[in-house]
C-alpha cells in the first residue's frame, strides 16, 4: 500500500512540477484538522523515511507523520486574471493568516464578495455596496485555506 501512494505521490508531483505556477498547491492535511500548504514550484522534493513524509522546500523541510496525514491534496488554484484591469489589481486582504475579521481594500462599488474553501464549497456571499474597505467576519469559518473570489478576482487566504 505504502509503494502504490509513493508511486502515485511522486506521478502526481511531477505533473504538477510540469504545470507549476506559483499558484499550485500542495495540502497536507493531518487528522487534527491542521493544515500545511506548500507552493509547488517551491517544492525541490518529496522524500519517504520510515513513516515520515518530508517535503523539501526552497524556504524550509517539513516532515509529516504518514499516520498522522490524513490526506493530501494538490490544487490548481488560478488566481490570475488576465483580463482584469488596473483598479482590480489594486485589491488589497489583509491580515493574512485571519483569525476573525478579513479587510478588502480597493474594491470597486457593487462588486460581490464570495468565500470557497480549497475543495470550491462556497461559505459566504456579500455585495459590497459602496467602494473603497470592508470586512468579513471569518470567526466562524472552519481553520483552512479560503479562496476570496471578488468580482471575477481570487485571493487565497488562511482562516486560523
Amino acid at each position: 500500500m505504502k509503494k502504490i501512494l509513493f508511486s502515485t505521490l511522486i506521478c502526481l508531483f511531477a505533473w504538477f512540477q510540469a504545470q507549476a505556477s506559483d499558484s499550485n498547491e500542495m495540502i497536507v492535511i493531518s487528522t487534527d484538522n491542521s493544515q500545511t500548504a506548500y507552493v509547488i514550484s517551491n517544492i525541490e522534493k518529496i522524500t519517504f523515511n520510515s513513516g515520515v513524509m518530508t517535503v523539501h522546500s526552497t524556504n524550509a523541510d517539513s516532515n509529516h507523520d504518514l499516520l498522522t496525514t490524513r490526506k493530501i491534496v494538490f490544487s490548481l488554484v488560478d488566481t490570475s486574471d488576465k483580463n482584469a484591469n488596473k483598479e482590480s489589481s489594486n485589491i488589497k486582504v489583509y491580515p493574512n493568516p485571519v483569525v476573525s475579521t478579513i479587510y478588502i481594500n480597493g474594491i470597486p462599488e457593487n462588486e460581490a464578495l464570495s468565500i470557497y474553501s480549497i475543495k470550491g464549497e462556497k461559505f459566504a456571499v456579500n455585495k459590497n455596496p459602496y467602494e473603497g474597505t470592508t470586512s468579513i467576519n471569518v470567526s466562524n469559518l472552519p481553520t483552512g485555506i479560503y479562496i476570496l473570489q471578488i468580482g471575477t478576482q481570487s485571493v487565497k487566504f488562511t482562516k486560523k
